[in-house]
């Protein structure tokens, strides 16, 4: 090896950072979309209201349950296993009361 050869070794890694890969150049182009807004929610304040309390007292439920359960079949624990069971039970009531009240309240009559 020469002083020379080292020199052009430089130049060609050099020259190879300058043409630097773009990664973007990768693959199709990213679509773009329109994010909405609270303006655009048409949705009305009693569908909003039956949508997430019927979301809220259903998550309950599905964790009341199971877990009431967990703890009466492994621990014993009748008090509050049977709690938990028994508030799951009312949550999916509740659930199943904020449907059909709204569904009923849609067709102009009483729905059971």
């Amino acid at each position: 090896m020469t002083a020379g050869d080292d020199d052009a070794d430089a130049d060609s890694h050099s020259h190879s950072h300058s043409q630097e890969f773009d990664h973007r150049s990768l693959g199709p182009e990213t679509p773009s979309v329109d994010v909405p807004t609270a303006d655009d929610a048409d949705a009305d304040k009693v569908l909003l209201r039956t949508f997430w309390g019927s979301v809220l007292s259903l998550n309950v439920a599905i964790t009341a349950v199971p877990l009431g359960l967990l703890l009466v079949y492994f621990r014993g624990d009748w008090k509050f296993g049977g709690l938990a069971v028994a508030v799951g039970c009312v949550a999916a009531a509740a659930t199943v009361r904020f449907y059909r009240r709204f569904r009923a309240d849609r067709r102009g009559g009483d729905d059971r």
